[in-house]
């Protein structure tokens, strides 16, 4: 007999069982349960459910208390919805919290969730492994959202399908009753990574291969007859291919492996679709205060000579990359090109996560940068380094998640001689409610010459509004150009005076700039 017991109700269901092992499914109905959800939509009521096995005549052999929270959770071509409201998610990959996995305990991981709500982060991606416990049972109660990946990354041989598919039965068996996890993806970046190209060939990944083909398929079939209620993304870094084309999602790497920064919204606009859902993309940078400067990683006396074995065995860098992109010869010395790393990082994922937000919904759902932290001295893509001490772009994308945020589409950055400047102006709110009277200001400066701009309107909840565009000639204007935004709350006409909240946002390019 199996007997459940769970908010006043006890339910006994009764089943012959076989010798050796059986798998036992039931069902109990909750009747108007109370919702978890996530932290920005409401509160995170959890239960415990009390799980008795016992013989016919009522002796108790087992008793097992699983932690729940009721909520459902649907994904359709990666627009996301908990509990029937949309939500756009927000997120970064977080690897192992800790090298040390037992300094990993109830109090540092809610400081964890705590920095990536502070960031304006609403999900977290626990890329290629399975975290500790603490991590799953800090999402239940914050309500942060968590895309658990299997623990597979990269090629496998092909005697490894069945396995596979009987690890994903267990992370559901392991995961499962946690509310705060929302899906589950089969595969992280099964085909080749090509360090010298943003993005995948797409037609490359029209080709099947076994690990994408064969494998994943497997987990993908594994994982939905453990668990139909939760979404499932067949891999990530994979372009959209038969035949999972609504699952699929991207990482994209402009202005790190490749290109500009500025590149990606290029990139999206030429196939949008590839950007329904990017979960992973970024730049490495050197923490301020990395070992690497004091350990003879980065030697002053060779400058600018770099161990590049060194900095990829020690700090997990991608080297060759690191100094294709910031040429140790160009700076003067380590400092300064370490601090040349982390700003670059921070502007890129400034411009990069507003690209995404600007597309929500059509046909964006959402992101995960690489990476909120690290849990070892690395050089790496993280916000946080291995002791939490925030880099520059820890900033830089809090002020792009804000609540509500003020862009240019495109950014100002490197401008056309003699050609016309023209962005759209659009204020991105994932708020829950309008905001009814607001005014949007923008100031653009050419040449040291301004041409300021006003509107005024209101802003629909959990939306993203074209308030106005920005056109002007140069002609024979060089030099910088600045583009300055404000939206402001204001006061109707007759009406209480408005709390006088605003966001600012700030773009420097430059005419002729490469």
């Amino acid at each position: 007999m199996f007997r459940t017991r769970i908010l006043g109700i006890d339910h006994r269901h009764r089943q012959p069982l076989a010798g050796g092992e059986n798998r036992v499914e039931w069902t109990v109905r909750v009747p108007r349960p109370p919702l978890w959800w996530p932290t920005e939509l409401g509160d995170q009521p959890l239960n415990d459910v009390v799980l008795d096995v016992a013989t016919e005549d009522g002796l108790v052999s087992d008793t097992t208390v699983r932690t729940i929270g009721f909520r459902s959770v649907r994904m359709r071509d990666h627009v996301w919805e908990v509990n029937g409201e949309r939500l756009f998610l927000r997120g970064a990959i977080v690897p192992p919290l800790d090298r040390h996995l037992a300094s990993v305990t109830t109090e540092s991981t809610g400081r964890d969730l705590e920095l990536a709500r502070d960031a304006g982060l609403n999900l977290l991606r626990v890329a290629g492994h399975i975290s500790a416990p603490a991590l799953y049972e800090a999402a239940d109660r914050s309500g942060m959202l968590l895309w658990q990946d299997m623990p597979l990354t990269g090629g496998y041989h092909r005697g490894v399908r069945g396995q596979a598919a009987r690890q994903a039965r267990e992370m559901v068996d392991l995961l499962g009753h946690h509310p705060s996890v929302v899906v589950w993806c089969g595969h992280d970046a099964p085909d080749p990574v090509d360090r010298t190209r943003a993005a995948p060939r797409l037609m490359a990944q029209q080709w099947p291969t076994w690990n994408r083909t064969v494998l994943d398929r497997a987990v993908h079939r594994a994982l939905d007859q453990a668990d139909p209620s939760r979404p499932i993304i067949s891999h990530s870094g994979v372009l959209p291919n038969l035949p999972y084309l609504d699952d699929a999602d991207s990482h994209l790497w402009f202005g790190w492996y490749s290109g500009r920064r500025g590149d990606l919204a290029d990139y999206l606009d030429r196939l949008p679709r590839v950007g329904r859902f990017v979960s992973a993309f970024g730049s490495q940078s050197v923490p301020e205060d990395s070992p690497a400067l004091t350990d003879g990683t980065l030697d002053p006396s060779t400058w600018p000579d770099v161990d590049l074995e060194g900095l990829a065995s020690r700090y997990g860098a991608e080297a060759e990359v690191l100094v294709r992109r910031f040429p140790p010869a160009d700076r003067p010395d380590r400092e300064s090109w370490a601090s040349a790393t982390r700003q670059h990082q921070a502007d890129l994922l400034r411009i990069q996560v507003e690209a995404l937000r600007r597309r929500k919904y059509r046909p964006t759902g959402g992101f995960a940068l690489d990476r909120l932290l690290d849990g070892a001295p690395a050089i790496s893509g993280s916000l946080l380094d291995h002791r939490r001490v925030p880099k520059p772009a820890y900033g830089a994308v809090a002020a792009a998640c804000a609540e509500t945020i003020v862009v240019a589409d495109p950014p100002p950055l490197s401008i056309t001689p003699r050609s016309t400047l023209e962005c759209r102006v659009l204020v991105v709110h994932d708020g829950r409610t309008p905001i009814h009277h607001v005014r949007v200001d923008a100031v653009l400066t050419v040449a040291g010459r301004e041409q300021a701009r006003s509107w005024g309107g209101s802003i629909e909840a959990d939306s993203v509004t074209l308030v106005g565009t920005i056109r002007h000639q140069l002609g024979d204007a060089t030099g910088e150009v600045l583009l300055d935004l404000r939206v402001t709350r204001t006061s109707p006409p007759g009406g209480p005076p408005a709390d006088g909240r605003t966001a600012t946002n700030h773009y420097r390019g430059h005419i002729g700039a490469g």
